[in-house]
């Protein structure tokens, strides 16, 4: 669930002064209504003019921004069903609340004093789930936890700066810078902090104390004069080593400005939503391209008859074309031939009517094959031959008769 200020932290806080306001000076929400509308003109409802009057009759300063938020129906004015939702609104403490300094110092001390080490409180006190983020109510808990009965709203506001989590970087600026630092390093060199604790465990004893730690972040690259501070950091509990207890946290650690798992699920959520309801609008072009175009009717197959006439054709063509170089040669101009006579009428006769056979006995051998033919059994009978005679092999030396 997301809460109000966490939308809007400032129209939170002017909505909480409306209702202390309310509290104060009718009770609920609903008397304050019938207060208003009885001195105007009884109506049920109430213009922003009229609302406005009456809030600083009654000593409270509202805006026009606080009546078009309670105008829920956004008509120009309001009614008593828009103000009833204040009665059930569990509004924040702090969001009433000025600054305290020394309140927030004083619960930074009392920190320090229960758990020793800042890391430690925030850890074991404050940030149970490790991801350096604590609520409102988290911080209410850790509060109880350390005695600290003092101003809490005031401490909260002080030490958040008018945001709705606490980090670490608000109690411990240089501990969150240090660890801060580590993990962008750890994620870039190792790719994670429990990969980067297999290598600073030489020994493989599960534990890592202070030589093996400096050893790999040095040979790694990571600044020499701070491997100790961020060492005996990281060891909380002060046994001069450190454990995967200690330092699995960092690898769930939200730095400051980094969004959350949730927050980047929800930004995704709403970018996939937003691509679902963005109209596409499509060029001319494209939707001439779009249009479905008619099919091509394919040709008919040819039948029978028309194949063996065009294949007919074609061999026709080609024995004219073959022939023309017969019908064009001389050979009176070959030469040792001039003395020859030959009659040239009579051979071109004759090469046109060997052209008109050729193409009338193809004609004839396509018409017999469309034909259907019957293939009779042929009965092959041995005559016998008389008994008693005998072959005479054939000589290569007998004269033919």
């Amino acid at each position: 669930l997301v809460s109000y200020q966490e939308l809007d932290m400032q129209g939170a806080e002017v909505l909480a002064e409306f209702k202390l306001f309310i509290a104060a000076e009718f009770g609920t929400a609903e008397d304050a209504f019938h207060a208003m509308d009885r001195a105007k003109n009884n109506s049920g409802r109430l213009s922003e003019r009229d609302f406005i009057e009456e809030c600083q009759r009654h000593g409270f300063t509202a805006s026009r921004a606080l009546f078009r938020g309670l105008d829920f129906h956004a008509t120009g004015s309001i009614t008593r069903d828009e103000l009833l939702f204040l009665d059930h609104w569990v509004c924040p403490s702090y969001l009433t609340a000025p600054k305290n300094e020394v309140a927030a110092q004083e619960f930074k001390h009392r920190l320090r004093k229960q758990y020793k080490s800042c890391l430690k409180a925030w850890r074991t006190c404050l940030d149970k789930d490790n991801s350096n983020r604590v609520t409102w109510e988290r911080f209410q808990e850790g509060a109880t936890r350390v005695f600290f009965h003092s101003d809490l709203p005031g401490a909260w506001r002080y030490l958040t700066a008018g945001s709705t989590f606490l980090t670490l970087h608000d109690i411990d600026p240089e501990t969150a810078n240090r660890i801060s630092h580590f993990q962008a390093f750890a994620d870039e060199q190792f790719g994670s902090m429990m990969c980067a604790f297999k290598l600073f465990d030489l020994d493989r004893n599960g534990y890592v104390d202070v030589t093996e730690f400096t050893r790999v972040l040095i040979g790694f690259g990571y600044p020499g004069g701070q491997c100790k501070a961020l060492f005996y950091c990281l060891d909380v509990d002060g046994h001069g080593r450190l454990s995967r207890r200690n330092v699995a946290f960092i690898d769930d650690w939200a730095r400051p400005g980094e969004e959350t798992c949730e927050e980047l699920s929800d930004r995704a959520d709403e970018k996939k939503n937003a691509q679902k309801e963005k109209k596409v609008e499509l060029s001319p072009r494209i939707l001439e391209l779009s249009v479905p175009k008619m099919p091509r009717e394919e040709p008919k197959p040819l039948g029978k008859r028309m194949l063996r006439e065009m294949r007919i054709a074609e061999l026709k063509k080609e024995i004219l074309k073959s022939s023309s170089t017969v019908d064009g040669h001389d050979p009176e101009t070959e030469d040792g031939k001039e003395d020859v006579a030959y009659d040239y009428d009579k051979i071109r006769l004759k090469n046109l009517w060997l052209r008109d056979r050729t193409i009338h006995l193809l004609q004839r051998s396509d018409d017999l094959k469309d034909q259907e033919t019957v293939k009779l059994p042929s009965l092959n009978l041995k005559v016998a031959r008389p008994h008693g005679t005998l072959l005479k092999k054939r000589s290569p030396y007998d004269v033919a008769s």
